[in-house]
């Protein structure tokens, strides 16, 4: 599969930038890191360094963080910092409504917003941009906003948190967030909701977030050129949409389209190592049939594997 992916982007390369990675930037992109240029954000200045210094001698083909907050526009803001780190960010957490440890605000920071666009102005983000990742507690529509002038143009791609109640102050929701996208070219692709964790584990949960995957579709892909529709090609075969890649190619070059269907016969629905862990998850589910045990099997049986490493989940055919 990767051997593939390259052939697709020969000689090209993808620009991958991701806000509110943290440590881990990007990691769907793993597989084609020689390929990518990618770009992270933290405002602390020294965490920024700590992760620079981190990134030297990695994988990507190139990596650093750029030492801000980005927002809507240039401003100082408040920066509602968590008891959960992973869960600071702009907007206000609303610990009453989420019920859960780590939503309390320990203190307010301040930090200094810049947009997407004065970055790419000041050419300090270069462009194209082929994909963005943003995952920023709420903000995360702001951020889109702030690169409508110079930055959204060229992106194939975007992956969002996205929320369906309000978990922060007045942030918006999934159906402003597709909205949006939608009018700016953008097709969703995938939707992985998910609950917040509750003291009823047996009831069934309300579903709170997401993580939502927005690509531009095929046929915004046969009309654009071809340097463009293979990046566009590599992103929907590293987001697993085989049949959708195989259309694209089809028309334009068969060849390759024949080799995306090859690459989808070598997924590993059932080998016999898989074989094995359904066994073993099954026997484990017997012996102490517990949610956790229990989700553990239904996520196994429904998985399908890439010889890179990789897996998502799959719905029965028919």
């Amino acid at each position: 599969m990767t051997s593939l992916l390259q052939e697709i982007l020969g000689d090209q390369t993808l620009r991958v930038i991701d806000v509110g990675a943290r440590d881990r930037l990007a990691p769907q992109f793993a597989p084609l890191a020689a390929q990518v240029d990618i770009i992270g954000f933290e405002p602390d200045a020294a965490e920024c360094d700590r992760l620079n210094a981190a990134l030297r001698g990695g994988s990507w083909r190139s990596a650093h963080i750029l030492p801000y907050a980005v927002g809507h526009t240039a401003a100082d803001r408040p920066f509602y910092v968590t008891e959960a780190p992973e869960l600071a960010g702009l907007l206000e957490p609303l610990a009453e409504e989420t019920g859960r440890p780590g939503w309390q605000v320990r203190r307010v920071a301040r930090v200094a917003t810049v947009a997407l666009d004065d970055l790419a102005a000041q050419g300090e983000l270069p462009l194209p941009v082929d994909f963005i990742k943003v995952d920023t507690q709420g903000s995360e529509l702001e951020i889109l906003h702030s690169g409508e002038a110079r930055v959204l143009d060229s992106v194939l791609g975007i992956a969002a948190e996205v929320e369906f109640r309000e978990l922060y102050r007045d942030q918006p929701r999934f159906s402003e967030v597709e909205w949006y996208l939608r009018g700016r070219g953008f097709e969703l692709f995938l939707l992985e909701p998910a609950h917040l964790r509750t003291e009823w584990p047996l009831a069934r949960k309300r579903t709170s977030y997401g993580d939502a995957l927005f690509l531009r579709g095929r046929a915004w892909g046969r009309a654009a050129p071809a340097a463009a529709r293979r990046r566009l090609l590599a992103l929907y075969l590293l987001y697993g949409f085989y049949a959708e890649a195989h259309d694209l190619a089809v028309a334009g070059d068969p060849a390759l389209a024949e080799r995306i269907a090859a690459a989808y016969r070598t997924l590993d629905g059932g080998g016999v190592r898989r074989r094995l862990g359904l066994l073993a998850a099954a026997l484990r589910c017997a012996v102490a049939p517990s949610v956790a045990n229990r989700h553990r099997l239904a996520r196994l049986a429904r998985a399908v594997a890439v010889p890179d490493g990789r897996s998502w989940p799959v719905e029965p055919p028919g």
